[in-house]
């Protein structure tokens, strides 16, 4: 066999393998394009249909008894209504879901801070050190809430008698409406209610001011202290 007659033998042999090649890529694409998430002629499930549109129709359907309420005002001020009222039911939401976000981040050192008023060995110390972990993570309002808990711990040990259980801040306030301690008491209670009871955003300079009020407790209680003993 000659050179010639080789090189041709070969070139058909590449030629019935190319052919091989592409026919193979052929059968696989229709095997791929056959499957039924590429049927784009397929027929759409009337039940899925059926579900998305009383969905939509319960999404709709208040917005359209508001605007059939307003009858009788312009059909701008309608709308304009509408749509105010459905931003602020939006935001609202929205609220919610960050408020139950953050409550549930904040939980662990929440029970830190409660188990810790359940042990009778507790320090304020250690209501401190939690304190300063929740400000460290951002979690500012559980770290004045522990403040005010490692406040009242320490009045009680500076009277040597437990506080009732389940006495609330207005009582503490009036118990102590005579007291030096009073006024930073207070502001801790304002500060708490505002921003837990009161879903405000507590910011890190409130946090710092609570810890200001809780070390004027620590002062105060000190300075009781020192004058029993010289008297």
């Amino acid at each position: 066999m000659t050179l010639r007659a080789i090189d041709v033998l070969g070139a058909e042999r590449s030629a019935v393998t190319a052919v091989a090649s592409d026919e193979e890529i052929r059968r696989r694409a229709a095997e791929v394009l056959g499957r039924d998430e590429y049927r784009l002629d397929r027929a759409i499930d009337p039940e899925a249909i059926g579900i998305w549109l009383r969905i939509l129709e319960w999404v709709l359907q208040p917005i359209a008894w508001l605007f059939d309420a307003l009858s009788g005002l312009p059909d701008a001020i309608r709308w304009l209504i509408v749509v105010v009222l459905m931003v602020t039911l939006v935001l609202l939401v929205a609220h919610l879901a960050w408020s139950f976000v953050a409550a549930i981040r904040g939980v662990p050192l929440r029970r830190r801070a409660n188990d810790g008023v359940k042990d009778p060995q507790v320090t304020p110390e250690q209501f401190e050190q939690v304190a300063g972990d929740a400000a460290a993570a951002g979690d500012y309002i559980t770290a004045a809430r522990v403040l005010f808990q490692a406040s009242l711990l320490r009045i009680e040990r500076a009277e040597a008698k437990k506080l009732r259980r389940g006495i609330t801040n207005r009582e503490l306030l009036r118990r102590y409406r005579g007291s030096p301690l009073a006024e930073p008491l207070g502001r801790l209670i304002d500060t708490i209610e505002a921003k837990w009871y009161g879903y405000e955003t507590c910011y890190a300079s409130d946090y710092e001011r609570c810890h200001h009020d809780y070390a004027q407790i620590i002062s105060l209680i000190r300075g009781a202290k020192s004058d029993a003993v010289g008297t």
